[in-house]
């Protein structure tokens, strides 16, 4: 049941975020990047539809954790937030809302690589490139 109401949720965030900025939620610019905060909703942002959502949810807070901070502190302040497990997109079926160790070595382009990472049991279509 909650799983039902978490994808309700995710829809109708991606309904709001079509509405207010006339686009679906991006994809972002791949695996090597992460989320900022300072880079708005469009083809700039790149970070994935997740976060582009988050105001959506009333996760708001998360989504702005590295706002206007200077590179420095920024890279710190992703990190941390990489690791914020939001409930929307956990079906409570499958695990509970926490953050798990984060296993890539894959370097990050903007952001050091964190020790944890929350995670998402949902996915969206990414579409073409």
């Amino acid at each position: 049941m909650q799983c039902n109401n978490n994808l309700k949720q995710i829809g109708l965030a991606i309904q709001m975020h079509e509405s207010s900025h006339r686009h679906l939620p991006t994809g972002g610019w791949g695996n090597a990047w992460i989320v900022d905060p300072n880079y708005g909703f469009g083809q700039q942002q790149p970070g994935g539809w997740v976060f582009n959502v988050l105001p959506y949810i009333e996760q708001e807070n998360v989504r702005q954790q590295a706002n206007g901070l200077p590179l420095s502190s920024r890279r710190v302040a992703l990190q941390r937030m990489l690791s914020s497990a939001v409930s929307t997109f956990v079906c409570p079926s499958r695990r509970g809302v926490q953050s798990f160790p984060y296993l890539s070595q894959f370097p990050l382009r903007n952001s050091d690589l964190p020790e944890n990472a929350a995670k998402s049991d949902y996915a969206i279509n990414g579409g073409s490139l």
